[in-house]
């Protein structure tokens, strides 16, 4: 993990650098920003760069022992709580204190890294604000979260913040297309759907987005008889995908409709059907289309039948 491929987090990338610089990198530390954008690849990196035995001034050498086992997740005084969506109980605290109360076992510092710390429960965040008030030396605790306003006022207050921020729209489109030989029309559109995060661009990117993303569409929306192919959908995430796709295909209909041009739409490799159909829909029609999906959203994080759901929501859909 190298600082340098931290895209467009230069401010955070030089705080880092600087307190590694003054050896001021050591207690607790809290890497907030939303999904995607690099926080645990910057807290790896410091963890390398802090245990590197070839280091040149900035970055880790990614080519020692240390950096390797780092790299692997193998390194002995590299500890990482990541429980998921699951809440990160006092258990996992208990652990991170016996551990901490060591001296590095290979390395020149521990680096503990909680990933998603917003789940931390009332007891394991009082077990871990022991630890903050007094850190030990050779010591690097980083608190990873996308929802900073759920941890407790306490341990934020003994942390300091490095804040991270998704990638303006042009700025992720030139990345994907220079950096990761994204092509034109898949680097656009994973610009606008990634809504600036870079890691999740290039996760949909893995998975042949854009095959998926106009399957979707010629079956669903574009199709003579749209929302008859609800039913091949059953799985919650297929079902998001899905909606989330449809209310940004509602979006570019609206802003045709507007008389904004292609560059402004999501779909803008299929701008000539979603002018058909801004052509055919009014503008309460549209609004209305967009109340349903996102009606229908909100209903798919209950425990509803998916199907049900779906097929609902098409029975509201495209009536003249």
């Amino acid at each position: 993990m190298f600082f340098k491929d931290l895209k467009g987090q230069d401010q955070a990338v030089s705080a880092l650098k600087n307190y590694i610089r003054q050896r001021h990198l050591s207690g607790g530390y809290i890497f907030s920003g939303p999904d995607g954008v690099g926080k645990k690849m910057a807290a790896l990196a410091c963890a390398q760069k802090l245990n590197c035995l070839e280091s040149s001034f900035d970055e880790p050498c990614g080519k020692c022992s240390s950096c390797l086992k780092i790299n692997n997740l193998a390194h002995p005084d590299l500890h990482i709580i990541n429980n998921g969506d699951d809440e990160i109980k006092i258990d996992d605290v208990r652990l991170l204190q016996r551990q901490i109360s060591f001296r590095p076992y290979e390395g020149a510092m521990q680096v503990f890294i909680i990933d998603n710390a917003h789940r931390l429960n009332s007891d394991s965040s009082n077990a871990l604000l022991k630890v903050l008030e007094e850190p030990p030396k050779h010591n690097l605790i980083i608190l990873i979260t996308s929802k900073p306003r759920l941890l407790f006022n306490t341990i934020s207050s003994r942390c300091k913040v490095i804040r991270f921020y998704v990638l303006p729209r042009q700025k992720l489109e030139l990345i994907l297309k220079n950096d990761y030989a994204c092509d034109a029309q898949t680097a656009h559109f994973l610009a606008f759907y990634a809504e600036g995060s870079l890691g999740e661009a290039l996760k949909l990117s893995a998975g042949q987005i854009m095959q998926k993303k106009n399957d979707l569409l010629d079956n669903f929306v574009f199709s003579s008889k749209p929302g008859q192919g609800f039913a091949r959908i059953s799985a919650k995430e297929d079902a998001r995908f899905y909606l989330n796709l449809f209310a940004a295909t509602m979006r570019d209909v609206y802003l045709v409709k507007a008389g904004l041009g292609a560059d402004q739409m999501i779909n803008a490799d299929r701008a000539p059907e979603i002018s058909k159909i801004a052509q055919r829909l009014t503008f309460n029609r549209i609004e209305g289309i967009c109340s349903g999906i996102s009606e229908s959203i909100g209903y798919l994080e209950s425990n509803i039948n998916i199907r049900l759901l779906l097929n609902n929501l098409g029975a509201q859909l495209w009536q003249t």
